[in-house]
Protein backbone atom coordinates (compact mmCIF):
# COMPACT_ATOMS: atom_id res chain seq x y z
CA UNK A 1 0.00 0.00 0.00
CA UNK A 2 0.89 3.60 -0.29
CA UNK A 3 0.96 6.02 2.59
CA UNK A 4 1.70 9.80 2.40
CA UNK A 5 4.05 11.49 4.98
CA UNK A 6 3.62 15.11 5.59
CA UNK A 7 7.07 16.19 5.98
CA UNK A 8 8.12 18.99 8.45
CA UNK A 9 8.90 21.66 5.71
CA UNK A 10 4.97 21.24 4.89
CA UNK A 11 5.90 18.94 1.57
CA UNK A 12 4.46 15.46 1.22
CA UNK A 13 6.32 12.51 -0.08
CA UNK A 14 4.78 9.05 -0.63
CA UNK A 15 5.81 5.36 0.96
CA UNK A 16 5.22 1.89 -0.39
CA UNK A 17 5.03 -0.09 1.91
CA UNK A 18 3.50 -3.46 3.09
CA UNK A 19 0.59 -3.14 6.59
CA UNK A 20 3.11 -5.29 8.42
CA UNK A 21 6.07 -2.86 7.92
CA UNK A 22 6.40 -1.05 11.16
CA UNK A 23 6.15 2.35 11.66
CA UNK A 24 10.24 2.96 12.22
CA UNK A 25 10.85 1.03 8.32
CA UNK A 26 8.78 4.22 6.90
CA UNK A 27 10.55 6.65 8.89
CA UNK A 28 13.64 4.58 7.50
CA UNK A 29 12.41 5.36 3.96
CA UNK A 30 11.45 9.05 4.65
CA UNK A 31 15.15 9.65 5.83
CA UNK A 32 16.96 8.06 2.84
CA UNK A 33 16.10 11.29 0.86
CA UNK A 34 18.49 12.73 2.96
CA UNK A 35 15.88 15.97 3.75
CA UNK A 36 14.99 15.21 7.12
CA UNK A 37 17.36 15.23 10.08
CA UNK A 38 18.16 11.81 11.60
CA UNK A 39 19.41 13.04 14.82
CA UNK A 40 15.74 15.00 15.57
CA UNK A 41 14.33 11.99 16.20
CA UNK A 42 11.54 11.97 13.78
CA UNK A 43 8.26 10.15 14.93
CA UNK A 44 5.42 9.72 13.16
CA UNK A 45 2.15 11.65 14.13
CA UNK A 46 -1.52 11.69 13.31
CA UNK A 47 -2.27 15.34 13.12
CA UNK A 48 -1.06 18.23 11.54
CA UNK A 49 0.35 19.99 14.31
CA UNK A 50 2.52 16.39 15.21
CA UNK A 51 0.60 16.67 18.75
CA UNK A 52 -0.57 13.06 18.81
CA UNK A 53 1.95 10.04 18.21
CA UNK A 54 0.90 7.11 15.75
CA UNK A 55 0.84 3.95 18.00
CA UNK A 56 2.39 3.64 21.57
CA UNK A 57 6.40 2.21 20.02
CA UNK A 58 8.04 2.99 16.44
CA UNK A 59 8.02 -0.87 16.50
CA UNK A 60 4.27 -1.37 15.95
CA UNK A 61 3.01 -2.43 12.65
CA UNK A 62 0.76 -0.31 10.37
CA UNK A 63 -2.17 -2.42 10.35
CA UNK A 64 -1.90 -2.71 14.24
CA UNK A 65 -2.49 0.94 14.31
CA UNK A 66 -5.42 1.51 11.68
CA UNK A 67 -2.96 3.04 9.07
CA UNK A 68 -4.85 2.04 5.39
CA UNK A 69 -3.74 2.76 2.25
CA UNK A 70 -3.81 6.51 1.07
CA UNK A 71 -3.68 7.20 4.53
CA UNK A 72 -1.78 10.93 5.32
CA UNK A 73 0.72 10.78 8.20
CA UNK A 74 2.41 13.45 9.61
CA UNK A 75 6.43 13.50 10.41
CA UNK A 76 7.35 15.37 13.58
CA UNK A 77 11.27 16.30 13.25
CA UNK A 78 13.18 19.11 11.54
CA UNK A 79 14.71 19.51 8.12
CA UNK A 80 18.64 19.27 7.33
CA UNK A 81 19.92 22.76 7.96
CA UNK A 82 20.10 24.25 4.28
CA UNK A 83 20.81 28.24 4.17
CA UNK A 84 19.05 31.43 5.12
CA UNK A 85 15.75 30.52 7.88
CA UNK A 86 14.54 33.87 6.96
CA UNK A 87 14.42 33.55 3.11
CA UNK A 88 12.71 29.97 3.70
CA UNK A 89 10.73 30.03 5.97
CA UNK A 90 7.61 31.59 4.36
CA UNK A 91 5.01 33.42 6.05
CA UNK A 92 3.16 30.55 8.75
CA UNK A 93 -0.13 29.83 7.97
CA UNK A 94 -1.91 27.95 10.18
CA UNK A 95 -4.87 25.28 9.28
CA UNK A 96 -8.64 25.66 10.43
CA UNK A 97 -11.31 23.67 12.24
CA UNK A 98 -14.70 23.59 10.27
CA UNK A 99 -16.26 23.33 13.53
CA UNK A 100 -15.37 27.24 14.14
CA UNK A 101 -16.47 30.30 13.57
CA UNK A 102 -17.50 30.28 9.77
CA UNK A 103 -16.47 34.01 9.46
CA UNK A 104 -13.18 33.47 9.74
CA UNK A 105 -10.94 32.53 7.33
CA UNK A 106 -7.99 30.26 7.61
CA UNK A 107 -4.85 30.48 6.21
CA UNK A 108 -3.40 29.18 3.15
CA UNK A 109 -0.89 26.31 4.02
CA UNK A 110 1.25 25.27 6.14
CA UNK A 111 4.97 27.34 6.76
CA UNK A 112 8.36 25.38 5.08
CA UNK A 113 11.88 25.76 6.71
CA UNK A 114 13.32 24.37 3.93
CA UNK A 115 13.86 24.06 -0.14
CA UNK A 116 16.57 26.23 -1.10
CA UNK A 117 20.36 25.01 -1.15
CA UNK A 118 22.99 25.67 0.72
CA UNK A 119 25.99 28.02 -0.26
CA UNK A 120 28.70 25.15 -0.74
CA UNK A 121 25.69 23.54 -2.85
CA UNK A 122 25.43 26.69 -5.18
CA UNK A 123 28.98 27.14 -5.10
CA UNK A 124 29.23 23.19 -6.31
CA UNK A 125 26.90 24.14 -8.94
CA UNK A 126 28.77 27.01 -10.71
CA UNK A 127 32.22 25.18 -10.67
CA UNK A 128 30.61 22.17 -12.28
CA UNK A 129 29.66 23.03 -15.11
CA UNK A 130 28.79 20.62 -18.05
CA UNK A 131 31.97 19.54 -20.50
CA UNK A 132 31.47 20.72 -23.94
CA UNK A 133 32.24 18.43 -26.61
CA UNK A 134 34.01 19.70 -29.52
CA UNK A 135 33.83 18.44 -33.44
CA UNK A 136 36.91 17.52 -34.50
CA UNK A 137 35.36 17.26 -38.44
CA UNK A 138 35.24 20.21 -40.88
CA UNK A 139 32.62 22.72 -41.29
CA UNK A 140 31.05 20.40 -43.79
CA UNK A 141 31.29 17.65 -41.82
CA UNK A 142 28.61 15.99 -39.23
CA UNK A 143 28.95 13.82 -36.64
CA UNK A 144 27.09 12.83 -33.35
CA UNK A 145 27.79 15.62 -30.86
CA UNK A 146 26.09 18.26 -34.07
CA UNK A 147 23.77 16.51 -35.76
CA UNK A 148 20.03 17.62 -35.53
CA UNK A 149 18.43 15.23 -32.29
CA UNK A 150 15.42 13.01 -33.96
CA UNK A 151 12.74 11.65 -31.56
CA UNK A 152 12.61 8.21 -32.00
CA UNK A 153 9.03 8.05 -31.72
CA UNK A 154 8.59 10.05 -34.88
CA UNK A 155 10.97 7.21 -36.72
CA UNK A 156 8.13 4.29 -35.33
CA UNK A 157 5.68 6.57 -36.83
CA UNK A 158 7.23 6.90 -39.95
CA UNK A 159 7.43 2.94 -40.16
CA UNK A 160 4.20 2.65 -39.64
CA UNK A 161 2.88 5.07 -42.44
CA UNK A 162 4.45 2.84 -45.01
CA UNK A 163 2.36 -0.28 -43.87
CA UNK A 164 -1.07 2.64 -44.24
CA UNK A 165 -3.53 1.11 -46.30
CA UNK A 166 -1.78 -2.05 -46.58
CA UNK A 167 -2.66 -6.06 -46.03
CA UNK A 168 -0.16 -7.46 -43.32
CA UNK A 169 2.70 -6.32 -41.35
CA UNK A 170 6.24 -6.83 -40.82
CA UNK A 171 8.61 -6.99 -37.42
CA UNK A 172 9.57 -3.39 -37.73
CA UNK A 173 6.24 -2.90 -37.80
CA UNK A 174 5.19 -5.02 -34.69
CA UNK A 175 8.43 -3.52 -33.25
CA UNK A 176 7.05 0.18 -33.81
CA UNK A 177 4.21 -0.53 -32.58
CA UNK A 178 5.71 -1.89 -28.99
CA UNK A 179 7.97 1.34 -28.59
CA UNK A 180 5.10 3.57 -29.50
CA UNK A 181 3.75 2.63 -26.03
CA UNK A 182 4.04 4.86 -22.99
CA UNK A 183 6.59 3.38 -20.20
CA UNK A 184 5.48 5.14 -17.11
CA UNK A 185 7.70 6.41 -15.03
CA UNK A 186 6.82 8.90 -12.00
CA UNK A 187 9.07 11.86 -11.64
CA UNK A 188 11.20 12.59 -8.75
CA UNK A 189 11.60 16.01 -8.44
CA UNK A 190 9.17 19.17 -9.40
CA UNK A 191 10.53 22.27 -11.41
CA UNK A 192 8.65 24.41 -8.79
CA UNK A 193 10.86 25.22 -5.70
CA UNK A 194 7.10 26.54 -4.24
CA UNK A 195 4.23 27.63 -4.37
CA UNK A 196 3.07 30.86 -2.13
CA UNK A 197 -0.42 31.44 -1.80
CA UNK A 198 -1.98 34.40 -0.71
CA UNK A 199 -3.50 33.96 2.49
CA UNK A 200 -6.39 36.68 1.76
CA UNK A 201 -7.36 35.14 -1.40
CA UNK A 202 -7.16 30.85 0.40
CA UNK A 203 -8.73 32.18 3.21
CA UNK A 204 -12.12 33.36 1.22
CA UNK A 205 -11.76 30.33 -1.07
CA UNK A 206 -11.80 28.02 1.71
CA UNK A 207 -14.46 30.36 3.93
CA UNK A 208 -16.70 29.77 1.49
CA UNK A 209 -15.90 26.07 1.36
CA UNK A 210 -16.96 25.94 4.95
CA UNK A 211 -20.17 27.97 4.52
CA UNK A 212 -21.47 25.37 2.11
CA UNK A 213 -20.00 22.36 4.52
CA UNK A 214 -17.66 21.03 1.47
CA UNK A 215 -21.27 19.54 -0.12
CA UNK A 216 -19.53 20.46 -3.85
CA UNK A 217 -16.58 19.97 -5.47
CA UNK A 218 -15.23 23.25 -6.95
CA UNK A 219 -12.65 25.02 -8.78
CA UNK A 220 -10.56 27.93 -9.10
CA UNK A 221 -8.40 30.03 -11.31
CA UNK A 222 -4.66 30.98 -10.06
CA UNK A 223 -2.78 34.00 -11.37
CA UNK A 224 0.48 35.06 -10.04
CA UNK A 225 3.92 35.24 -10.42
CA UNK A 226 6.92 33.22 -11.08
CA UNK A 227 9.96 34.36 -9.61
CA UNK A 228 13.77 34.07 -10.47
CA UNK A 229 14.12 31.26 -8.16
CA UNK A 230 11.18 29.10 -9.51
CA UNK A 231 8.50 30.26 -6.84
CA UNK A 232 5.03 30.63 -8.11
CA UNK A 233 3.43 33.37 -6.48
CA UNK A 234 -0.35 32.64 -5.93
CA UNK A 235 -1.78 35.97 -5.93
CA UNK A 236 -5.54 35.62 -6.63
CA UNK A 237 -8.03 33.16 -7.52
CA UNK A 238 -10.80 33.18 -10.18
CA UNK A 239 -13.41 31.06 -10.02
CA UNK A 240 -15.18 30.49 -13.13
CA UNK A 241 -19.06 29.50 -14.14
CA UNK A 242 -19.26 25.91 -12.41
CA UNK A 243 -21.76 23.68 -11.36
CA UNK A 244 -20.58 21.62 -8.60
CA UNK A 245 -22.32 18.43 -7.09
CA UNK A 246 -20.88 16.35 -4.20
CA UNK A 247 -19.08 14.14 -6.68
CA UNK A 248 -17.28 16.57 -9.34
CA UNK A 249 -16.98 20.29 -10.72
CA UNK A 250 -18.01 21.39 -13.89
CA UNK A 251 -16.80 24.64 -15.54
CA UNK A 252 -19.15 26.58 -17.76
CA UNK A 253 -17.67 28.05 -20.11
CA UNK A 254 -18.08 31.54 -21.64
CA UNK A 255 -20.26 30.61 -24.96
CA UNK A 256 -22.24 28.72 -22.84
CA UNK A 257 -22.92 30.93 -19.10
CA UNK A 258 -25.00 33.36 -21.57
CA UNK A 259 -22.59 35.87 -19.66
CA UNK A 260 -24.20 39.30 -19.78
CA UNK A 261 -23.22 42.80 -19.63
CA UNK A 262 -26.00 45.44 -19.71
CA UNK A 263 -23.79 48.25 -19.64
CA UNK A 264 -23.13 47.53 -23.33
CA UNK A 265 -24.77 49.00 -26.34
CA UNK A 266 -27.32 46.81 -28.07
CA UNK A 267 -26.01 44.88 -30.70
CA UNK A 268 -22.46 45.27 -29.54
CA UNK A 269 -21.08 41.56 -28.64
CA UNK A 270 -20.57 40.88 -25.11
CA UNK A 271 -17.46 39.22 -23.57
CA UNK A 272 -17.81 36.70 -21.29
CA UNK A 273 -16.53 37.05 -17.74
CA UNK A 274 -14.30 34.34 -18.18
CA UNK A 275 -12.60 36.08 -20.29
CA UNK A 276 -13.01 39.48 -18.89
CA UNK A 277 -11.00 38.19 -16.12
CA UNK A 278 -8.45 37.02 -17.76
CA UNK A 279 -7.81 40.26 -19.68
CA UNK A 280 -8.00 42.35 -16.13
CA UNK A 281 -5.46 39.78 -14.68
CA UNK A 282 -3.17 39.99 -17.74
CA UNK A 283 -3.27 43.82 -17.45
CA UNK A 284 -2.53 43.42 -13.88
CA UNK A 285 0.74 41.94 -14.73
CA UNK A 286 -0.02 38.21 -14.02
CA UNK A 287 -0.21 35.27 -15.51
CA UNK A 288 -2.10 32.20 -14.80
CA UNK A 289 0.12 30.03 -12.89
CA UNK A 290 -2.03 27.12 -12.13
CA UNK A 291 -5.52 26.22 -10.78
CA UNK A 292 -6.92 25.56 -7.21
CA UNK A 293 -9.71 22.70 -6.44
CA UNK A 294 -11.79 21.27 -3.48
CA UNK A 295 -12.70 17.68 -3.16
CA UNK A 296 -14.74 15.68 -0.51
CA UNK A 297 -12.59 13.00 1.66
CA UNK A 298 -11.38 10.62 -1.11
CA UNK A 299 -8.75 8.13 -1.10
CA UNK A 300 -6.87 9.50 -3.90
CA UNK A 301 -5.32 12.94 -3.67
CA UNK A 302 -6.46 13.80 -7.42
CA UNK A 303 -8.64 12.06 -9.55
CA UNK A 304 -8.37 11.53 -13.03
CA UNK A 305 -10.84 14.05 -14.25
CA UNK A 306 -8.35 16.68 -12.01
CA UNK A 307 -5.52 15.45 -14.13
CA UNK A 308 -7.01 15.78 -17.23
CA UNK A 309 -8.33 19.48 -16.19
CA UNK A 310 -5.12 20.50 -15.07
CA UNK A 311 -3.12 19.25 -18.37
CA UNK A 312 -5.78 21.04 -20.09
CA UNK A 313 -5.26 24.49 -18.38
CA UNK A 314 -1.49 23.76 -18.18
CA UNK A 315 -0.81 22.99 -22.01
CA UNK A 316 -3.17 25.96 -23.06
CA UNK A 317 -1.22 28.59 -21.06
CA UNK A 318 1.81 26.77 -22.50
CA UNK A 319 0.63 27.51 -26.13
CA UNK A 320 0.14 31.42 -25.10
CA UNK A 321 3.44 31.19 -23.22
CA UNK A 322 5.93 28.99 -24.16
CA UNK A 323 7.17 26.62 -21.12
CA UNK A 324 4.49 27.85 -18.93
CA UNK A 325 3.15 24.20 -18.42
CA UNK A 326 6.43 23.37 -16.67
CA UNK A 327 5.73 26.26 -14.14
CA UNK A 328 2.02 25.25 -13.18
CA UNK A 329 1.05 24.36 -9.77
CA UNK A 330 -2.08 22.58 -8.71
CA UNK A 331 -3.55 23.31 -5.47
CA UNK A 332 -5.88 20.63 -3.51
CA UNK A 333 -7.79 21.84 -0.63
CA UNK A 334 -9.31 18.41 1.19
CA UNK A 335 -11.21 18.08 4.40
CA UNK A 336 -9.24 15.45 6.50
CA UNK A 337 -11.36 13.32 8.72
CA UNK A 338 -10.32 15.52 11.89
CA UNK A 339 -12.09 18.50 10.35
CA UNK A 340 -9.32 20.13 9.69
CA UNK A 341 -8.65 21.77 6.43
CA UNK A 342 -5.66 20.77 4.13
CA UNK A 343 -3.55 22.38 1.41
CA UNK A 344 -1.43 20.47 -0.79
CA UNK A 345 0.69 21.60 -3.73
CA UNK A 346 1.39 19.50 -6.67
CA UNK A 347 3.00 19.54 -10.52
CA UNK A 348 2.06 17.29 -13.34
CA UNK A 349 5.10 15.35 -14.63
CA UNK A 350 6.55 16.09 -18.24
CA UNK A 351 5.50 12.43 -19.23
CA UNK A 352 1.58 13.69 -18.33
CA UNK A 353 1.77 16.32 -20.21
CA UNK A 354 3.44 14.44 -22.92
CA UNK A 355 0.76 11.73 -22.87
CA UNK A 356 -2.30 14.67 -22.93
CA UNK A 357 -0.60 16.61 -26.13
CA UNK A 358 -0.67 12.96 -27.86
CA UNK A 359 -4.21 12.49 -27.29
CA UNK A 360 -3.24 9.53 -25.17
CA UNK A 361 -5.79 10.24 -22.43
CA UNK A 362 -9.78 9.30 -22.79
CA UNK A 363 -12.00 12.32 -22.18
CA UNK A 364 -12.82 13.47 -18.96
CA UNK A 365 -16.39 12.46 -19.93
CA UNK A 366 -15.19 8.72 -19.82
CA UNK A 367 -13.55 8.72 -16.65
CA UNK A 368 -14.74 7.73 -13.28
CA UNK A 369 -15.55 10.36 -10.97
CA UNK A 370 -13.08 10.37 -7.61
CA UNK A 371 -11.13 7.58 -9.28
CA UNK A 372 -7.62 7.52 -8.93
CA UNK A 373 -6.72 5.78 -11.62
CA UNK A 374 -6.68 7.42 -15.22
CA UNK A 375 -8.04 5.64 -18.25
CA UNK A 376 -6.04 5.62 -21.77
CA UNK A 377 -7.06 4.67 -24.62
CA UNK A 378 -4.16 2.35 -25.83
CA UNK A 379 -2.55 0.14 -23.20
CA UNK A 380 0.58 1.34 -21.67
CA UNK A 381 3.70 -0.39 -19.42
CA UNK A 382 3.17 0.19 -15.65
CA UNK A 383 5.71 -1.80 -13.57
CA UNK A 384 6.33 -4.13 -16.73
CA UNK A 385 3.14 -4.81 -17.05
CA UNK A 386 0.23 -3.47 -19.79
CA UNK A 387 -2.63 -1.63 -18.36
CA UNK A 388 -5.04 0.54 -19.69
CA UNK A 389 -5.74 2.74 -16.27
CA UNK A 390 -2.49 4.28 -14.36
CA UNK A 391 -2.36 5.60 -11.44
CA UNK A 392 -3.07 9.55 -10.61
CA UNK A 393 0.08 9.20 -8.16
CA UNK A 394 2.60 8.24 -10.85
CA UNK A 395 2.17 11.77 -12.96
CA UNK A 396 2.07 14.15 -9.64
CA UNK A 397 5.40 15.77 -8.15
CA UNK A 398 5.30 17.44 -4.45
CA UNK A 399 6.07 21.14 -4.31
CA UNK A 400 6.82 23.00 -0.56
CA UNK A 401 3.85 25.29 -0.03
CA UNK A 402 3.86 28.48 1.75
CA UNK A 403 1.68 31.74 2.67
CA UNK A 404 2.34 35.45 2.02
CA UNK A 405 -0.23 38.86 1.35
CA UNK A 406 -0.33 40.11 -1.80
CA UNK A 407 -0.97 43.97 -2.41
CA UNK A 408 -4.21 42.84 -3.99
CA UNK A 409 -7.05 43.07 -1.76
CA UNK A 410 -9.48 39.75 -0.93
CA UNK A 411 -12.30 39.39 0.89
CA UNK A 412 -14.14 42.43 0.92
CA UNK A 413 -15.82 42.53 -2.52
CA UNK A 414 -18.21 39.57 -3.17
CA UNK A 415 -16.48 36.73 -5.49
CA UNK A 416 -18.41 36.34 -8.38
CA UNK A 417 -20.12 33.22 -9.63
CA UNK A 418 -20.95 32.44 -6.23
CA UNK A 419 -24.54 30.77 -5.32
CA UNK A 420 -24.71 32.39 -1.92
CA UNK A 421 -24.01 35.89 -2.74
CA UNK A 422 -24.17 37.95 -5.79
CA UNK A 423 -22.62 40.92 -6.95
CA UNK A 424 -24.65 44.11 -7.13
CA UNK A 425 -23.48 47.40 -7.91
CA UNK A 426 -24.24 49.08 -4.60
CA UNK A 427 -20.93 46.89 -3.51
CA UNK A 428 -18.63 48.32 -6.03
CA UNK A 429 -20.15 52.04 -4.40
CA UNK A 430 -19.61 50.70 -0.71
CA UNK A 431 -15.69 49.03 -1.69
CA UNK A 432 -14.72 52.70 -3.35
CA UNK A 433 -16.64 54.75 -0.42
CA UNK A 434 -14.84 52.44 2.48
CA UNK A 435 -11.08 53.34 0.87
CA UNK A 436 -12.12 56.53 -0.13
CA UNK A 437 -9.04 57.96 2.22
CA UNK A 438 -6.39 55.90 -0.10
CA UNK A 439 -5.39 56.75 -2.97
CA UNK A 440 -6.94 55.75 -6.53
CA UNK A 441 -4.59 52.99 -7.71
CA UNK A 442 -4.59 51.98 -3.59
CA UNK A 443 -8.62 52.33 -3.70
CA UNK A 444 -8.79 50.04 -6.66
CA UNK A 445 -6.74 47.19 -5.83
CA UNK A 446 -8.86 44.75 -5.71
CA UNK A 447 -9.04 41.62 -8.15
CA UNK A 448 -12.85 40.86 -7.65
CA UNK A 449 -13.58 44.55 -8.28
CA UNK A 450 -12.35 45.28 -11.22
CA UNK A 451 -13.99 42.14 -12.83
CA UNK A 452 -17.17 43.70 -11.94
CA UNK A 453 -16.06 47.02 -13.57
CA UNK A 454 -15.25 45.62 -16.49
CA UNK A 455 -19.07 44.27 -17.63
CA UNK A 456 -19.48 48.32 -17.04
CA UNK A 457 -16.86 49.58 -19.17
CA UNK A 458 -14.78 48.80 -21.57
CA UNK A 459 -12.62 45.97 -21.11
CA UNK A 460 -11.04 46.77 -24.57
CA UNK A 461 -10.20 50.56 -24.06
CA UNK A 462 -11.19 51.32 -20.75
CA UNK A 463 -9.62 48.57 -18.58
CA UNK A 464 -6.18 48.22 -20.10
CA UNK A 465 -5.37 51.79 -19.01
CA UNK A 466 -7.31 51.53 -15.21
CA UNK A 467 -5.38 48.27 -14.71
CA UNK A 468 -2.16 49.78 -15.80
CA UNK A 469 -2.13 52.68 -13.07
CA UNK A 470 -2.60 49.63 -10.52
CA UNK A 471 0.11 47.66 -11.69
CA UNK A 472 2.23 50.54 -12.02
CA UNK A 473 1.30 52.08 -8.52
CA UNK A 474 0.36 54.95 -9.97
CA UNK A 475 -2.25 58.27 -9.35
CA UNK A 476 -3.90 59.27 -12.65
CA UNK A 477 -2.10 61.92 -15.47
CA UNK A 478 -4.26 65.21 -16.59
CA UNK A 479 -4.87 63.25 -19.65
CA UNK A 480 -5.91 59.75 -17.30
CA UNK A 481 -8.28 61.99 -15.57
CA UNK A 482 -11.46 60.67 -17.13
CA UNK A 483 -10.99 57.39 -15.12
CA UNK A 484 -11.89 59.57 -11.50
CA UNK A 485 -15.30 60.97 -13.55
CA UNK A 486 -16.06 57.57 -14.91
CA UNK A 487 -16.06 56.20 -11.08
CA UNK A 488 -17.55 58.94 -9.46
CA UNK A 489 -20.57 58.92 -11.78
CA UNK A 490 -21.31 55.20 -11.18
CA UNK A 491 -21.31 56.18 -7.50
CA UNK A 492 -23.41 58.83 -8.08
CA UNK A 493 -25.98 57.13 -10.74
CA UNK A 494 -26.20 54.05 -7.57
Amino acid sequence: MIVRVRLPDGSTTRVAVDGSASMWEVVKQVLKNGAVDATSTPVLCTDARCTTQLGSSQDESLDSCGVKHGDMLFLRGSMVAGGDENENSGEKVMMRDVDSDKTDGAAAAASTQGGVKNGKQESDKDTQQPKKMRCLHGPRGMCEHCMPKEDPRERYKRELEKWTNQKGSSIAVMEALDALKFRIKPQETARLAAASVDSKAANDFQAYLVTIAFSQHRIGYIYGTVDDENVAHCDVIYEPPQIGTADAYAVVEDEENGDDEGGKESGEKAVGISKRADAVARGLGLVQVGMIFSAKPRKCILSAVDILTAAKLAVAEGARRPGAEKEFVIISVALAEDGQTLFEAFQLSDQCLEMFRAGAFLEAEKQKPNSGRVKVRDAVFVEGKETHAVHTEFFLMNVPIRGHDSRFRSGAFPVANRELRAQQQTDLVDALRAHNDKPFHEKLADFHLLVFLSAILDVHTDMPGLCALIRDRREPTELEAGYKLMLDAICVNS
